[in-house]
């Protein structure tokens, strides 16, 4: 085989293997230009929904024991020396707003955030200490444990917004903080749980735009801090998915608008 048979093999070869990466991106083809070429414009404008939303924030705190046989010469008490505290959550899709429309870039942007649902997940277990007065100066010691779980629902929004040259994703996550449980808490034993598990604003991610020019987009994020001597560890996590779709056109002057919308 010559050269330019060579060529032309090759040149199959990679229009082929363009195939898949096509499919890929997800291209949407608009209607066809019913009245010929002349004064037919497509347009191709994209949108994404909300799919998922899945996030956790988990609390693990210790404490040094506190009490001695002195504090309980009057009557036994009690003192959460450990708790592992977790609040889950999940997007209730039915109950949410998912749509993001794009802004004149053709990016993801919210012209008000949405309103999401989401179902959560809490659970407690905490390690209590207490100390029985013998009557005598000295005192016994003992240690049980407290669990506690439900469920609940929680409302949030998700504000997508472009700043510089990036996509970014915010959450405030109001819900969390007063979502953990309490267990053995009471007056006389203080919770371990932080003032402000978030120190901020649950999520506030950012993307590159390259990101959303594909059927399907995920962004994670994922952060852990110690607070005061190191005694408490808040570790939080998310994951928002989203799904892209194409609305292709076809439009001559003065006549109806042909439209498609798909996955893409």
């Amino acid at each position: 085989m010559g050269p330019n048979g060579v060529r032309a093999v090759l040149a199959v070869a990679f229009a082929f293997a363009l195939i898949p990466l096509a499919a890929a991106q997800g291209a949407v083809t608009p209607p066809k230009c019913w009245k010929g070429k002349a004064g037919c414009v497509h347009t191709s404008t994209p949108s994404w929904n909300v799919t998922g939303f899945n996030g956790t924030v988990s609390v693990i705190g210790t404490k040094t024991n506190a009490l001695t046989c002195a504090d309980v010469a009057t009557g036994a008490r009690e003192e959460i020396v450990a708790g592992r505290y977790s609040v889950k959550f999940a997007l209730n899709p039915a109950r949410s707003q998912a749509r993001i429309a794009a802004n004149a870039q053709k990016l993801p942007a919210t012209s008000k955030p949405l309103a999401l649902r989401f179902n959560v997940a809490r659970s407690t277990h905490e390690q209590i200490r207490k100390l029985t007065p013998n009557g005598d100066g000295t005192c016994t010691e003992s240690t049980r444990d407290c669990d506690k779980s439900d469920s609940a629902t929680a409302a949030d929004t998700l504000d997508v917004f472009i700043r510089g040259k990036r996509v970014v994703q915010e959450t405030r996550g109001d819900f969390i903080k007063p979502a953990f449980l309490e267990c053995a808490e009471t007056p006389e034993m203080g919770s371990l749980l932080p003032v402000e598990p978030l120190d901020g604003k649950f999520m506030s991610e950012t993307s590159r735009p390259a990101a959303f020019r594909h059927r399907d987009t995920l962004v994670t994020q994922g952060r852990d801090r110690q607070i005061g001597d190191g005694s408490t560890t808040v570790a939080i996590s998310g994951k928002v998915t989203y799904a892209r779709s194409i609305r292709a056109c076809t439009t001559y002057p003065l006549a109806r608008t042909r439209c498609r919308t798909a996955r893409g």
